[in-house]
């Protein structure tokens, strides 16, 4: 008989079949801790869960939203979206161009980052200025020939030393005083000046004319005379008699005399010391 084709037809849903064996047991909670790398024991696993048993818990519906927690993506780092706005510099920006400074391991700008400034730009005095010929580029050491002794005056420092040394090692010129006529040196009658200009003056003098009164001894030059009349003190010696004291003068003029209102003395001492005039 031919076959004819009724195409697809469905009949009413038949009943129920008979309950097929039971399956195997699966793994346990443990067993799966296991197989996922677990190694305490069973005991110890059940505590860990009674442990967890209240909590608390992140919710998963608390991840990636406001006041949730942040998730991590495929690298295990939080998403850019998830980070919150941060105002820093990156580490790229130290010490290059446009970027930042660096600092060394004592707190300080490293040399290679200290910009080039110019003297006039910090109050610093130009390396191309110098001292006596000597350029500011390093410590300057000037000596006694570095020195002028004034504006005006071009001699050294050095040299007035020199001959100042020269000067306090060599003593004065001793001069015979100048006698007037009629006066004689009983003893030594001299006079010298110091390089301070101080004149010193000294004599013991005698006459065969004794005089009285005021009476001129001697007369010193020019250059060792005093600005004003300098008076002192001094002796004479009179005929038949001790000796009396003496006024002394020496006058603007040179003129080194004495006197005494005993009478006429024939011999006469005296000393003295007082600034030349300039």
């Amino acid at each position: 008989m031919p076959e004819v084709n009724l195409g697809k037809v469905v009949g009413p849903k038949g009943s129920d079949g008979a309950q097929g064996p039971a399956g195997a047991d699966g793994l346990s909670a443990y067993e799966q801790a296991q197989a996922g790398g677990y190694s305490g024991s069973e005991l110890e696993f059940n505590q860990q869960l009674a442990g967890l048993s209240d909590g608390p818990f992140v919710p998963e519906s608390d991840k990636g939203v406001a006041s949730g927690v942040a998730t991590l993506d495929s690298t295990g780092k939080v998403p850019s979206g998830q980070l919150p706005s941060m105002d820093y510099i990156p580490t790229s920006q130290k010490g290059a161009a446009s970027g930042v400074a660096s600092l060394d391991a004592t707190g300080k700008l490293e040399e290679t980052q200290k910009p080039d400034y110019t003297a006039s730009e910090v109050g610093a005095v130009p390396t191309t200025r110098t001292v006596n010929g000597k350029e500011l580029s390093a410590d300057v050491t000037l000596t006694g020939e570095d020195i002028k002794t004034s504006a005006s005056d071009e001699t050294t420092i050095s040299s007035q030393l020199s001959n100042l040394e020269s000067t306090l090692t060599t003593p004065p010129q001793v001069f015979d005083l100048p006698l007037s006529d009629g006066w004689a040196e009983h003893r030594a009658s001299e006079y010298f000046k110091t390089q301070e200009n101080i004149v010193t003056v000294y004599f013991q003098v005698h006459t065969s004319s004794p005089q009285g009164g005021e009476i001129i001894l001697a007369r010193l030059p020019e250059g060792f005379r005093p600005q004003n009349t300098i008076g002192g003190s001094g002796y004479c010696g009179i005929s038949g008699e001790k000796n009396a004291p003496a006024d002394m003068k020496v006058y603007p003029n040179g003129d080194v005399n004495g006197f005494n209102d005993v009478g006429a003395a024939e011999y006469y001492t005296g000393f003295f010391t007082f600034v030349a005039a300039s």
